[in-house]
């Protein structure tokens, strides 16, 4: 999905590019297994760092298509916000 999305932007003549925003932490689980809501939000604190130099300044479109309880994409739009 992402790659089309910037492939259409630039066929429109609108400046667009791929990055990737954060550092995906591969020793945190799978957060939304997690018995309780307060712990899936720790874990996808812990597993998501957002790289600022990247998201800082910029217009971002976040794509995530893992969706299960929306815990993630919630999070990940609040440490996408914090990044600047």
């Amino acid at each position: 999905a992402t790659l089309g999305y910037v492939e259409e932007n630039i066929r429109l003549g609108k400046a667009c590019q791929q990055d990737l925003g954060f550092f995906r932490n591969p020793y945190v689980g799978r957060s939304f297994i997690a018995p309780s809501q307060e712990h899936r939000d720790l874990k996808v604190r812990c597993k998501f760092n957002p790289m600022t130099h990247v998201c800082e300044g910029r217009v971002i479109v976040l794509l995530d298509d893992s969706i299960v309880r929306g815990t993630t994409a919630k999070q990940l739009i609040g440490l996408v916000l914090q990044a600047g």
